[in-house]
């Protein structure tokens, strides 16, 4: 079976989300350039992926300075 390119990405970002976290203490952003980066993963499309998974209740997502995932 088969995934999109969206589905291959969404999934990408929550193991590099995952495995950061678990290294981090506290409460931590972890940048969504900084995902992109790390995951292979066009900027622009991670956004996108992102705000659907925050507004899903899957991921928290905080806004302007000090931000991030």
């Amino acid at each position: 079976m088969l995934f999109s390119k969206k589905s291959q990405y969404t999934l990408k970002s929550l193991v590099y989300l995952a495995k950061v976290r678990s290294e981090l203490e506290g409460e931590t952003w972890v940048l969504v350039p900084d995902i992109a980066e790390n995951a292979g993963i066009p900027g622009p499309f991670l956004g996108k992926i992102i705000s659907e998974l925050s507004d899903a209740g899957i991921v928290k997502t905080k806004k302007g300075r000090g931000g991030g995932v």
